[in-house]
């Protein structure tokens, strides 16, 4: 069990303008939005990790251009987020998207592992 994708993320101030195009792209229940460079994606659910920070939900609601797909990849960029979601300074950062289910799993085991259970 593992993330789907661990890599850089980026902020991202345009989802009012997504929203705006595409309001059905709208979720409730979630932290905020992601944009990843592959377009099936759009309207599933991940976990994003990164250090110091509690896990958020997070829902696809954007994707990359074609003529950006290759670029993101070569600089490692798995992800635009949501400045909803963004923390700390305006600059790339680590972090990890999880399938939900996958996520809760690994958290499942990881308790029982450390409390002893």
């Amino acid at each position: 069990m593992q993330a789907f994708l661990t890599g850089l993320i980026v902020a991202h101030a345009a989802f009012p303008a997504v929203f705006a195009t595409y309001p059905e792209r709208q979720q409730d229940g979630v932290d905020g939005y992601v944009a990843l460079s592959d377009c099936s994606e759009i309207g599933n659910r991940y976990v994003l990790v990164r250090q110091g920070i509690r896990d958020m939900l997070v829902a696809v609601a954007d994707c990359a251009q074609a003529r950006h797909v290759q670029g993101r990849r070569d600089k490692g960029l798995i992800a635009d987020v949501d400045i909803a979601v963004w923390r700390g300074g305006m600059w790339p950062q680590e972090a990890e998207l999880w399938r939900v289910d996958d996520r809760a799993r690994w958290l499942e085991r990881w308790t029982r592992a450390t409390d002893g259970n």
